[in-house]
């Protein structure tokens, strides 16, 4: 917090990581001075919208919680981005569409929340969560290169080939996420790359997007064939 204050004169905007917990045991008056200190950014993770997922992955929070948080900050300027997540090989079709709910909801009584596309689990090495998925079969890698295959940028092969290393996501499961990952893009609010024809196209199909996870409709999806032709 003295950091804070310190940095407050220089005008400096800076965004931060934070834990709801951690971040939510703050003072309205320390929230304040972090506003004022130039907080513009604050990512949570927040990963499902399903309170037995929350419980099974120890993220020590609920639905609840999120909500009364997302609630609480919205009096301030900053951006509380939150982070979700799928695939896991516990999570039902209800779980997921727990999750979607949540995230809309948030957005809906926040108008400075913002949501980013909703990415599939990705095991780190020495983690709970790595060793809790050998029941389902899974084999961490044993060398240290071959952990490249679960970087997030690799998230665009793997659901493009349809191949994973965790074998509950099969092929259409993968199928299935990379369609969710294609439509939670389109919960932000702007456009993010500078491409005029792209940012236009994104800001008439974003309501589209959000009508389609509101009604659980991931199929058909043609628009997406479109877009992944124009990004060839």
């Amino acid at each position: 917090m003295e950091f804070a204050k310190l940095i407050t004169p220089y005008e400096i905007k800076w965004e931060a990581t934070a834990d709801i917990n951690t971040f939510g045991a703050l003072s309205d008056e320390e929230m304040t001075i972090m506003e004022q200190a130039g907080l513009e950014t604050l990512r949570i993770g927040a990963e499902s919208g399903s309170d037995k997922i929350l419980k099974r992955i120890n993220k020590h929070l609920t639905r609840k919680k999120i909500l009364d948080f997302n609630r609480r900050v919205a009096r301030y300027q900053f951006i509380p981005n939150y982070g979700f997540m799928t695939g896991f090989p516990f999570e039902t079709k209800q779980d997921r569409n727990k999750t979607l709910q949540l995230a809309l909801r948030l957005l809906d009584e926040n108008a400075h929340a913002e949501i980013g596309p909703m990415n599939y689990l990705l095991p780190y090495p020495q983690t709970p969560i790595c060793t809790d998925l050998e029941e389902y079969g899974y084999l961490p890698p044993k060398k240290l290169e071959d952990w490249i295959d679960y970087s997030p940028f690799h998230l665009n092969r793997l659901l493009k080939t349809k191949k994973s290393r965790m074998p509950w996501l099969t092929p259409k499961k993968l199928e299935e996420l990379d369609r969710l990952y294609f439509l939670t893009a389109f919960l932000g609010k702007n456009y993010t790359e500078s491409s005029g024809i792209m940012e236009f196209l994104f800001n008439i199909y974003r309501p589209i997007a959000w009508a389609r996870l509101k009604l659980g409709l991931l199929y058909p999806l043609p628009e997406k064939v479109f877009y992944d032709i124009l990004r060839g």
